[in-house]
């Protein structure tokens, strides 16, 4: 142990820090009795309430080091300094050690440690600041150890890395070798849990089916709130796939979920993306028509409705030109009424017309052959890969069988499962991604534009159901006029419109105030 740079008779603060497990070095038991050893032979007085500890908490972070920041935050006069066992109990980030110890000092507070011997010199500043980066090293080189680690374990024997088993699953624990003393060594692999794995599915089909989380979590309470279910929604565990430190590995667990239901499920996840998206509930409810589809076109920003102040008309409102002083944005508000007629008199005149649209769906029909026969083939590629990889795995297995195992063996079995596995995903995605337009006659044609203009006219629920479905987006300002006679100035913009019956690439752009 190095001699102190303090008197006998100094008060000093002392700081204990592990980052648990059950093979700790120095655990805070042993670095208390070393340094209440040390001090009591220097005369030093560390008093009870000096004592500062953090138990189980990584050094990479100050998050969650209520005790370090308390001593920190707290440290006073008559106290002297710091004592810590060594400089990598105060942090395993480099930036952060330096600028506390620095802090301290700065202070007036000395910081010593027990066993790294630095001199109170400036070569000692310099050494310290090796002994900073040598433990951020250290840790740095420990994390890229424990993911290489758990890669191995994933690739060889489907482990799952983390503590908890997703909801929907548990683990099962099975020996995949032993160590070197010879005790077996467990790997803790997923399977479905048969109680919740059948509530998995039934959120997933209903989000797929465009249901809200608050909905879902209604029918279906598998967490305890109902934002929660975003996680589980986005986990592409439920396909098969874990995805862990940046890597893919797909075949890892049985799915829970169909590729067809993964899939449109995203879909509703990006549609409602953000508070703003066009499908988001709070759109759907809104009494304005365009909300969740117009934006501005001075700034891009979103347009709300807003009711105005004297009550005697709606206008739709930029989002950047209502935070007062602070607005980005002056455009006008634009009312909502006469901007409202302008879009749906662009939607009936040309996504809604039979004669504009009539010319559209024979050039579909005439491509629906082509892309079908592009499609088939695509399919029958994959099922032939899928059908040669199956037959190695086959061919593998007997191998096994009949001349026992081999590291060889296993590593081409483990890369042909996997490989086997992405391909049955991409089967199934090309499966449910087949072309699904069909013929239509012209008195069908005419009957489903009504249909649809009916809705139009129709309750709010069905016109935004109509407008979701056919408006991709409006952009639109107003024009002069008197910014406080809401009725004057002229309304101009776009209308990007998806025209029904075909497909998405068939798009129409109308420009409003023509």
């Amino acid at each position: 142990m190095t001699s102190p740079p303090f008197p006998p008779g100094t008060r000093l603060a002392a700081y204990l820090r592990d980052s648990g497990g059950n093979e700790q070095d120095l655990s805070l038991e042993r670095q208390r009795l070393e340094i209440s050893a040390w001090a009591a032979a220097n005369e030093l007085i560390i008093t009870s309430s000096d004592w500062f500890e953090d138990a189980a908490r990584s050094g990479t972070t100050t998050a969650g080091r209520d005790r370090f920041l308390d001593m920190i935050a707290t440290i006073q006069k008559p106290i002297a300094g710091v004592v810590t066992w060594e400089f990598a109990r105060l942090s395993r980030q480099y930036d952060d050690i330096l600028y506390h110890v620095a802090d301290l000092r700065r202070r007036g507070f000395a910081v010593h440690s027990i066993v790294d011997n630095i001199p109170d010199t400036l070569e000692g500043r310099l050494f310290e600041s090796f002994l900073a980066y040598k433990s951020a090293k250290y840790s740095q080189d420990l994390g890229k150890a424990v993911k290489s680690g758990f890669r191995r374990s994933i690739e060889v024997g489907h482990t799952y890395p983390n503590r908890m088993a997703p909801v929907g699953y548990k683990k099962e624990f099975c020996q995949v070798g032993t160590y070197r003393d010879g005790r077996p060594r467990l790997a803790g692999r997923l399977v479905p849990d048969p109680d919740t794995a059948p509530l998995v599915q039934a959120v997933f089909e209903a989000r797929a089916n465009g249901r809200t989380y608050n909905e879902i979590h209604h029918d279906f309470p598998i967490v305890t709130h109902s934002v929660s279910l975003h996680r589980i929604l986005l986990n592409p565990i439920y396909t098969g796939i874990l995805h862990f430190g940046g890597q893919d590995y797909p075949g890892f667990c049985d799915p829970l979920v169909s590729a067809e239901t993964w899939t449109a499920a995203q879909a509703v996840n990006q549609r409602r993306a953000g508070r703003f998206g066009y499908d988001h509930p709070r759109a759907l409810r809104s009494g304005f028509a365009l909300t969740g589809l117009l934006f501005c076109s001075h700034c891009g920003a979103p347009m709300n409705g807003r009711s105005a102040p004297d009550r005697k008309v709606d206008l739709y409102v930029c989002r950047e030109a209502r935070v007062g002083l602070h607005a980005t944005c002056h455009a006008p508000g634009i009312p909502r009424a006469e901007l409202e007629q302008l879009v749906f008199r662009a939607i009936t005149d040309t996504a809604l017309d039979p004669a504009a649209l009539a010319p559209l769906l024979q050039e579909a029909e005439v491509n629906l052959q082509e892309r079908s026969e592009t499609h088939q083939s695509q399919v029958k590629r994959l099922r032939r890969g899928l059908q040669e990889t199956s037959r190695q795995v086959r061919l593998i297995m007997a191998a096994i069988c009949d001349a026992g195992h081999s590291r060889l063996l296993l590593d081409e079995l483990q890369r042909l499962e996997a490989a086997q596995s992405g391909q049955q995903l991409a089967l199934a995605n090309a499966e449910a991604s087949s072309p699904a337009a069909t013929a239509i006659t012209p008195g069908e044609l005419e009957k489903a534009l009504a249909v649809l203009k009916d809705k139009l006219r129709g309750t709010p629920a069905d016109r935004a159901t109509v407008l979701r479905g056919i408006v991709v987006e409006v952009r639109a300002e107003r024009i002069g006029g008197s910014p406080i006679r809401h009725r004057k100035g002229a309304i101009v913009g776009t209308v990007q419109l998806r025209l029904p019956l075909l497909d998405d690439e068939h798009i129409a752009n109308i420009t409003l105030g023509e």
